[in-house]
């Protein structure tokens, strides 16, 4: 471990320092995206929904390099935030604005 990391890991034994880390990072985070907030997952027919394109849409986004997906057993399902970060940094911020996305 380095020094750095050392002094990092000790700070954050002080309750105050523990309080103001967490005060910056819900300042920093929105709020659907921190940590403690739930996650939903959809399946294909849930996600193309929230996308408003066809299934089939989802199918051909699927095969794209890096797509978004968990696995629930043998199921596909997809978290729409990772989904929407995906399509703009795949250059498809068109799409990402069907729900409600900023490019």
């Amino acid at each position: 471990m380095t020094p750095f990391a050392a002094l990092v890991l000790e700070a954050l034994r002080e309750p105050a320092v523990r309080e103001a880390l967490a005060e910056v990072v819900s300042e920093v985070l929105p709020a659907n995206e921190q940590p403690d907030a739930p996650v939903t997952l959809l399946d294909r027919a849930g996600l193309a929904r929230a996308l408003g394109v066809s299934p089939q849409t989802v199918d051909r986004l699927r095969g794209r390099p890096a797509f978004p997906e968990l696995r629930v057993g043998d199921a596909p399902r997809f978290e729409l935030a990772a989904v929407v970060r995906w399509l703009r940094a795949d250059g498809r911020e068109g799409l990402a604005l069907v729900v409600g996305g900023k490019a």
